[in-house]
C-alpha cells in the first residue's frame, strides 16, 4: 500500500512539473521554466505560501540563512527577510495600520521595542549626545540649515505648533507648565509666544498663560499679545512696568549703535552724590544733552533748567515741548514747537489727536493722527480733504507755461494728473501720465473735449486705443444685466440700449439684447438678440442661427428682409401663407406654403399688351440639348443637362437673360411655355395628317368597291 502511494505521488508530480536541466517549472500549461529562475511557478488562481509564524518563533530560528524569508502573523505583521551581513531581520511589507509608531517598530526582538522609547535619538549622527541630536552639513543659507520642523495643518484661528516643557516634582497637580509655540491668528497674523503658568491648576499651559510675544513684524510684547512697537510692555495692575536697578551711585541705561559715526546714548537717575543729585539726565558720548530736575523742569542743552521747559542751543536747532495734565508730562507727550535750521519752523504733535490750525477766531485746518489733512474738514477721510458748505475748488497753478497738476506715487509706480505745459506734446490738454515703472500717457482730454484712453490724439468724444485684442470691457454684477445706453438728444432722437442679460432678466440670462426706449433704463422693444451663436431679429428667443420675427406680413410693407441699392430693392418676407419675393414693392414670385411650389404671378389683371406666341416648332427642332460640367467646381462638378445660352440667343432670344457681369443665363421656367406651344403646333400637324390619311383611306376603300 505504501509503495502504491509513493507511485501515485510521483505520477502526479511528473504530470504537473517539468524538469529542464538545472531549473524547475510548476504550472498547469506545460510551459518551460524561465532560464533566469531555478524555480518558475505559474498560476492565475493560486499563490506561493511561505512559512507563517509569530515574532518569537521567527527569532527562535537557529542560524538563519542569508535571504531566509517568513511571514510574521503578529504585530508588526509582514514578510521578513534575514540579512546575514548585519545579522538582522528586515520587514519587507507593512500592514494597513501605517503610522509613525508602526514605521519605528524594530523587528529584531520579540518585545518589538520602539525607537520612540530610546533614550537618545540622533538625526544625521550615530552618536547623539542628547535626547534629540540633529546634525546636518549645510552651507550658509538664509532659509536652510539644521532644523526641527513642527507643523500644524489645521488652518483654523488660534492654531498652535511648538514645544511644551514639564519638570517632574513632588507636586502632583503640575502638568506641562511652560511652552514655546507658534500661533496663527486670523486673518493673517503669526506670532511666537512664550507661556508659563503657576501650579494652581491641573491643566496644561495654554494661550491664557502667554507672557511674551514676538509678532511677525518684529515687535516684542511683554504682558500683551499685540505689541504696537519694537518693545511693548503692558500690565493690568498698578506699579512699575519696567525697572532698572544699580548698586552704584547712578542708575543709567546705555543705547549703543554700532554703525558708522555712532556714539552711545546714556540716560538714567543720578545718585545722591555728585552734580544735581536725583536728576534724570541724558548723555551722548558722555556729553550732557538734557536734564529733568526733581521739580519737573526740563532742560535741553542745560544741566540745571530753571523753567518747565528750558531750551538752550549753541548749534542749529532750538525746540520746545508743550504738555498739560491731560497729555502727560513726559518728553514724548504734547506739542513740539521750535526751529531747525535744516527744516525750518517745526510743529510736531506727539498725541493721538489732531493738530488744529485756526484763524479769524475759528479753526480752518486739521492734521489728524493718521496724517490726513483736512481743509474745512475736522475729520478728514483721506490724506487731503477739502470741504466747504458751498462751492469748493482745489487749484494747482503756475504763472509760467509749465505743466500743472498732481503726482501720485508709491513703491509700485508713479502717475501725474494735470495740464500739459508748453514743452509737452499737447500743450494745455489734460492728461494722466505714467512715470514709473513704465512711462507713457494713459489718458488725455484734448482742448476740443475729446477723451482718449490709450491714445494721445483722440478724434472722438471717447477714443479707446490699445495694442491688446480686448480694448475695453464694461462689466457689472447686477442680476438684471449690464446696460450700455446710447442717446441722441436732437428732435426725434431716442435711447438705444445694448444689454448683456443677467440671472434675473426677464428675457433669460446670457443674451445680448439690442433695444430701444424713451429712457436710459427703459426698454420699449427689442430689435435684435444674440444668444450663443443664434441671432434673433424681432425676437428675444432665436430658435435658429438667424431667426426673424416680422413686424407685419402685409404686401408692400416693412416686414421681412430688404436688400437695396441706389434706390431699388428686393424684399423677402413671409406673408403668413407663402414666402414671397418683391422687386421694388411688386411681388414677382412666391414659394407656396403647403406644397413648396415656386409660383410667379400670372393674373390677367397684372398683364398688358397680351399677344399670341408665333410658330415655334421649327425653332424647337433646332434646339441642341446637351450635358455639361461647371468649370468652377473642377473635379467635384456633377454633370448637368441643359442648353448653351449663346445658341438659344440665336433661336429664342427672349429666353436669354443678362447678368450684371455680362454672363448669359436662361429662364428655364419659360421653356415650358415654348414646349407647350410646340406640342400644340405638333398636334395640329398630327390632326391634319390624320385627316389626310382618313381621306386617302376613304378613296382606297372606294376604289376597292368599284372593282
Amino acid at each position: 500500500m505504501k509503495r502504491l502511494l509513493i507511485y501515485l505521488f510521483l505520477l502526479f508530480t511528473v504530470a504537473s512539473t517539468q524538469l529542464f536541466g538545472q531549473n524547475i517549472s510548476i504550472n498547469t500549461n506545460g510551459a518551460t521554466p524561465d532560464n533566469s529562475a531555478m524555480l518558475d511557478i505559474t498560476s492565475t488562481d493560486r499563490g506561493l505560501l511561505i512559512p507563517r509564524m509569530t515574532a518569537a518563533q521567527r527569532l527562535a530560528i537557529t542560524s538563519p540563512a542569508n535571504g531566509l524569508m517568513v511571514f510574521q502573523t503578529d504585530v508588526p505583521r509582514g514578510i521578513y527577510a534575514y540579512f546575514a551581513a548585519n545579522t538582522v531581520w528586515t520587514r519587507l511589507t507593512l500592514d494597513s495600520t501605517l503610522n509613525l509608531e508602526r514605521v519605528l517598530l524594530g523587528g529584531n526582538d520579540a518585545a518589538n521595542n520602539r525607537i520612540v522609547n530610546l533614550s537618545r535619538v540622533g538625526v544625521g549622527t550615530t552618536t547623539p549626545v542628547s535626547e534629540i541630536h540633529v546634525v546636518r552639513n549645510q552651507a550658509a543659507s538664509n532659509n536652510d540649515g539644521a532644523f526641527i520642523d513642527i507643523q500644524n495643518n489645521s488652518g483654523l484661528n488660534n492654531s498652535l505648533a511648538g514645544l511644551r516643557f514639564k519638570v517632574n516634582t513632588t507636586t502632583t497637580n503640575i502638568r506641562y507648565t511652560s511652552a514655546i509655540f507658534h500661533r496663527w491668528v486670523q486673518p493673517d497674523t503669526r506670532q511666537l509666544n512664550f507661556a508659563i503658568k503657576d501650579n494652581s491648576t491641573t491643566a496644561n499651559v495654554d494661550t491664557n498663560d502667554i507672557k511674551m510675544t514676538i509678532s511677525d513684524n518684529g515687535n516684542v510684547g511683554i504682558g500683551t499679545t499685540v505689541p504696537a512697537s519694537r518693545l511693548t510692555v503692558s500690565q493690568n495692575t498698578f506699579g512699575p512696568i519696567m525697572g532698572l536697578e544699580s548698586g552704584g551711585s547712578n542708575t543709567l541705561m546705555n543705547f549703543i549703535n554700532s554703525g558708522t559715526n555712532s556714539a552711545n546714548w546714556t540716560f538714567g537717575y543720578l545718585g545722591n552724590t555728585g552734580v544735581n543729585p536725583g536728576f534724570m539726565t541724558f548723555l551722548r558720548a558722555g556729553v550732557h544733552r538734557m536734564s529733568i530736575t526733581n521739580d519737573g523742569n526740563v532742560g535741553i542743552g542745560i544741566t540745571n533748567p530753571s523753567r518747565q521747559l528750558h531750551v538752550n542751543s549753541t548749534g542749529t536747532l532750538s525746540l520746545s515741548s508743550f504738555t498739560t495734565s491731560a497729555t502727560g508730562t513726559s518728553t514724548s507727550d504734547g506739542l513740539l514747537l521750535g526751529y531747525i535750521d535744516a527744516v525750518g519752523a517745526t510743529i510736531f504733535n506727539y498725541e493721538n489727536t489732531s493738530l488744529a490750525f485756526g484763524t479769524n477766531n475759528a479753526y480752518q485746518m486739521w492734521l489728524d493722527p493718521s496724517g490726513n489733512l483736512g481743509v474745512g474738514a475736522a475729520s478728514p477721510l483721506d490724506k487731503l480733504e477739502v470741504f466747504n458748505a458751498g462751492n469748493v475748488r482745489v487749484r494747482t497753478r503756475t504763472t509760467t507755461n509749465g505743466f500743472s497738476g498732481l503726482v501720485a506715487q508709491n513703491s509700485l509706480g508713479e502717475y501725474f494728473v494735470g495740464v500739459q505745459g508748453a514743452a509737452d506734446p499737447f500743450p494745455g490738454e489734460f492728461q494722466i501720465f505714467q512715470n514709473a515703472p513704465s512711462s507713457g500717457q494713459r489718458m488725455v482730454i484734448d482742448n476740443g473735449g475729446n477723451m482718449g484712453v490709450g491714445i494721445s490724439n483722440p478724434i472722438a468724444r471717447l477714443h479707446l486705443g490699445s495694442a491688446a485684442t480686448v480694448t475695453s470691457i464694461i462689466e457689472s454684477s447686477a442680476t438684471a444685466g449690464t446696460w450700455l445706453a446710447l442717446r441722441n438728444s436732437s428732435v426725434g432722437g431716442q435711447y438705444h440700449q445694448i444689454i448683456s442679460t443677467g440671472s434675473t432678466n426677464g428675457e433669460g440670462p446670457g443674451k445680448m439684447l439690442f433695444g430701444y426706449g424713451t429712457a436710459a433704463g427703459l426698454v420699449n422693444g427689442i430689435a435684435m438678440t444674440i444668444q450663443d451663436r443664434r441671432i434673433g431679429i424681432g425676437t428675444s428667443n432665436p430658435g435658429n442661427d438667424l431667426h426673424i420675427d416680422q413686424s407685419n406680413a402685409s404686401l408692400n410693407s416693412t416686414g421681412g428682409m430688404r436688400y437695396s441699392f441706389s434706390g431699388t430693392f428686393w424684399r423677402l418676407y413671409y406673408s403668413g401663407i407663402h414666402f414671397s419675393f418683391e422687386d421694388d414693392a411688386t411681388r414677382v414670385a412666391y414659394i407656396e406654403g403647403t406644397t413648396g411650389n415656386y409660383v410667379q404671378p400670372s393674373d390677367a389683371n397684372l398683364k398688358a399688351d397680351i399677344k399670341l406666341l408665333g410658330p415655334v416648332i421649327e425653332k424647337v427642332k433646332s434646339l441642341r440639348p446637351v450635358t455639361y460640367n461647371y468649370k468652377v467646381f473642377g473635379n467635384q462638378a456633377i454633370a448637368t443637362t441643359g442648353f448653351i445660352a449663346q445658341e438659344i440667343n440665336q433661336i429664342l432670344p427672349s429666353l436669354v437673360k443678362y447678368g450684371e457681369n455680362g454672363e448669359l443665363g436662361l429662364a428655364y421656367s419659360e421653356f415650358s411655355v415654348i414646349a407647350i406651344k410646340a406640342i400644340q403646333e405638333q398636334q395640329e400637324i398630327i390632326e391634319k395628317l390624320e385627316k389626310q390619311m382618313n381621306e386617302l383611306q376613304q378613296e382606297i376603300n372606294l376604289l376597292k368597291s368599284e372593282k
